[in-house]
């Protein structure tokens, strides 16, 4: 029974500690090399890279499918091509989903005086 109650109190810090953890997740503690990887994630996940990730799926699917038999290294390349292809639009979609990290809005209202 001890067992049990011990997982049951960690499993209750877990999820009371969770959203904390979760909404941290949004901002970096500007380090020098921040604003070049910024800039090659937003290279890599952009409309670019997800229109081309589309093409490469498709152009993979059909060189694997209508290409006969392949040499192996050739073979293993599209495979690897493919692979990444899935990956940036896997990347892409979850993004659209559910969003790239957690948003913090100020809720004061303003009011003006006329």
């Amino acid at each position: 029974m001890l067992k049990y109650s011990a997982f049951i109190i960690a499993l209750a810090l877990v999820l009371a500690v969770a959203p904390d953890a979760l909404a941290s997740a949004g901002s970096g503690a500007g380090l020098p090399f921040e604003s070049w990887l910024q800039s090659l994630e937003s290279s890599a996940t952009g409309p670019v890279a997800f229109s081309i990730s589309g093409i490469g799926i498709v152009v993979c699917g059909f060189t694997l499918v209508l290409g006969g038999d392949l040499p192996g290294f050739f073979r293993q390349f599209i495979f690897l091509v493919l692979v990444m292809a899935v990956i940036l639009c896997a990347a892409n979609i979850k993004a659209q989903f559910f969003g790239k990290g957690s948003l913090i809005s100020l809720s004061y209202e303003t009011t003006k005086v006329v």
